[in-house]
């Protein structure tokens, strides 16, 4: 089984769905999280990162808060499947992104080898309100994906 197959997908996004609606019960599980995660609204505006997406992105705790970070906005123009994978999750589907490169803009002098070090994305639904789709949700991924599928 791979790291890319259905039914490994699937339970990474149930785990960081289960740590970002738990914030309560484990405060830190979601913060902590080693690889870069974000949760978004249907605009875009990011309602919670932890800290390894925030570091990459540039971004705050105080951005979040004011609603001032955009997911969309964070996303190097080069890529542009990356706005429609985003959009995606909220009909639903998730989008695995390969060989991105450096997926976020950086302005940081470590952050494009940061970026480098997750070539990949995982668009999906992160939670759900009456059944629709609430909040979708970007995670960058570490492993090179033509090493995960071999």
């Amino acid at each position: 089984m791979n790291k890319y197959s259905a039914v490994v997908v699937r339970k990474r996004i149930e785990y960081i769905r289960y740590i970002f609606k738990s914030t309560e019960e484990f405060p830190t599980a979601f913060e902590n999280f080693a690889f870069p995660v974000a949760a978004y609204d249907k605009g875009g505006t990011i309602v919670g990162a932890n800290k390894a997406f925030r570091e990459l992105a540039l971004i705050s705790e105080d951005d979040i808060c004011h609603e001032k970070a955009n997911v969309l906005e964070c996303f190097c123009c080069e890529n542009a499947g990356l706005a429609e994978a985003a959009h995606a999750a909220f009909e639903n589907t998730e989008k695995i992104c390969p060989d991105l490169g450096c997926s976020l803009h950086t302005r940081a002098a470590s952050g494009d080898y940061l970026l480098a070090m997750f070539p990949n994305a995982i668009f999906f639904p992160m939670s759900y309100d009456h059944g629709a789709v609430r909040y979708g949700a970007v995670l960058l991924d570490r492993r090179d994906f033509k090493e995960a599928v071999r």
